[in-house]
């Protein structure tokens, strides 16, 4: 009986068809992953375990006709002599393709995986060599693939488990993990891990082409390179934290902000924790070797009593500063005749969605403009805007807007919010609510004491003195009836003589003072018969003040 006992555990197993056993493995491997599997050949021995080749898992449907996973060689050893395979004491992957998917509606192709109860399999240590991830958006059409010569999960000691991955990005770049898994004592359940994420040399320009996410990077950033390097920390209750820095290298050179020399770049540092219970993150960002651009962003939750968030809009504190620095005399301004000068930037966004506040102020001192020889200088000018928004209320007001320099100057202010009564929701469409609130504009320019503004907008010879001044006053009102006016006062500003309609002989002095020219109407835009009459309106004012001059 021992001998015929003997003969069916290690002789009967390894003289099964493999097509036999294949079918067997393929209805587990089927039940375990909720998908068809087909399995070309398998062997298995209560000695050396089991051997299957040309396992292929199908894909659903709805992420295409197509492979969701395919293993050349699998190799899985007992545990013990009748454990079976739910105990395994080693498992071996070779020659494997992961597809990895995002279909239209934003759904990846192993959510179903992670909604199914956990499986019974135990194993000590898992080996997977030469896999290959591929990742697909279907929507899109972009798509990424991930090389992992190898990666090892150790077997359990102490309630932990090591794991290391390296892998190759096929667009360019190294990523390495190294870490340990904490498993619950008895029935292996994950409880945490903690590790070491690197990413080495990342090419941005050809990630970008293959993913198609967006346009293509500008040709500046052919050569944009990422290196990074995280400390994560992940627990069972859907918590990650961690810190990190990023490094991005390869910028194109600005030397007004400092980047200049073979080690432009960008630095940042990003620490935080993603969780349900206590989200935060606080990020900052410098420009190198210069420091022309800083950045300095947080986001908080702001729920006191620790309790589990309701999401409402003001339960989280967003906090953002950013400041840039640039000397023009390293190069001007791109696009413009200035030469020299400091500008300066600042921004603010503080308070919760519910309601914010938004500050930016820039600046502009010592200018210089290239306009043959010499250069002439530039006058002062400051910028400031002053805002708040709520997207809980969907209301926002503009207390502040202003431009100034010599001889200029524009201020703006208004308020938007919803008609009373109105739902509070923007539409999927994006489509806001009927919408109520006013807004005012005024310039005012003194050519006088701004030649260049002139010259720019009414093209007056650079060798004429300029005179004369512009003032412009607009209204508009978010009612019933959506109105708004426009009111513009010009006196005694010189045009040249290229003007059309102008005769040569008159002299180029415009004078709309008496009267004001004014349009006014209602909401979406003036119909053709008041913009043809403004325009008669303005061409007669025009003709008979040059014919008295």
């Amino acid at each position: 009986m021992v001998a015929l006992a003997a003969l069916l555990v290690f002789v009967v197993p390894p003289l099964l068809p493999e097509g036999f056993v294949g079918r067997i493995v393929a209805r587990r491997l089927s039940a375990a992953l909720g998908r068809e599997v087909t399995v070309e050949g398998a062997r298995f021995s209560f000695l050396t375990g089991l051997r299957a080749r040309g396992v292929s898992v199908r894909e659903h449907a709805e992420f295409g006709d197509g492979v969701f996973l395919r293993i050349g060689s699998l190799t899985a050893t007992p545990r013990a002599l009748f454990a079976g395979l739910s105990d395994l004491a080693r498992l071996d992957i070779e020659e494997a393709e992961l597809c990895l998917a995002h279909n239209a509606q934003g759904i990846l192709n192993t959510t179903d995986l992670l909604e199914r109860p956990p499986s019974p399999l135990r194993f000590g240590r898992l080996r997977i060599a030469d896999l290959r991830v591929v990742y697909r958006d279907l929507e899109s059409g972009g798509s990424l693939t991930l090389l992992v010569p190898s990666a090892e999960v150790g077997p359990v000691a102490d309630g932990h488990r090591s794991l290391r991955l390296g892998a190759r990005l096929a667009t360019g770049g190294d990523v390495m993990f190294f870490g340990v898994a904490v498993v619950a004592p008895g029935d292996w359940a994950f409880e945490g891990a903690h590790g070491a994420l690197a990413v080495k040399a990342l090419a941005l320009a050809p990630l970008a082409a293959e993913l198609r996410l967006g346009p293509p990077l500008p040709p500046s950033l052919a050569g944009a390179m990422l290196d990074a390097g995280f400390a994560l920390n992940a627990q069972a209750s859907r918590r990650l934290s961690g810190e990190g820095t990023l490094t991005l290298t390869g910028l194109p050179e600005a030397p007004q902000l400092g980047l200049a020399g073979e080690g432009r770049s960008v630095a940042a540092t990003l620490r935080g924790e993603l969780s349900v219970i206590k989200p935060h993150f606080d990020l900052h960002a410098v420009t190198q070797p210069g420091e022309g651009i800083r950045l300095d962003a947080s986001l908080r939750q702001v729920v006191a009593d620790g309790s589990v968030p309701s999401f409402s809009m003001d339960n989280y504190r967003l906090t953002v500063k950013a400041s840039a620095r640039a000397d023009f005399a390293r190069g001007g301004l791109p696009g413009t005749p200035l030469v020299a000068g400091h500008g300066s930037l600042d921004a603010s966004l503080d308070g919760t969605m519910a309601n914010a506040k938004l500050w930016v102020t820039a600046a502009l001192e010592g200018g210089e403009a290239a306009d043959g020889a010499p250069t002439r200088p530039v006058p002062r000018i400051t910028f400031a805007l002053d805002s708040t928004f709520s997207l809980a209320a969907l209301t926002a007001e503009l207390w502040r807007l202003t431009l100034y320099a010599r001889g200029a100057s524009v201020a703006a202010s208004g308020a938007v919010r919803p008609r009373p009564g109105a739902d509070l929701r923007i539409a999927p469409d994006g489509s806001l609510p009927p919408m109520t609130g006013g807004g005012t504009l005024e310039a005012n320019l003194d050519f006088a004491r701004w030649p260049d503004g002139l010259r720019l907008l009414a093209g007056l010879p650079s060798g004429r003195p300029a005179s004369g001044t512009l003032a412009v006053t607009s209204t508009a009102l978010l009612d019933g009836d959506h109105r708004y006016a426009l009111d513009l006062a010009v006196d005694r500003v010189p045009f040249r003589h290229s003007i059309p309609f102008l005769p040569r002989h008159a002299a180029n002095y415009l004078d709309l003072r008496h009267p004001t020219l004014r349009i006014a109407g209602p909401p979406a835009a003036p119909s053709p018969r008041i913009l043809l009459e403004a325009t008669r309106r303005f061409r007669r004012a025009l003709l008979s003040t040059a014919a008295h001059r």
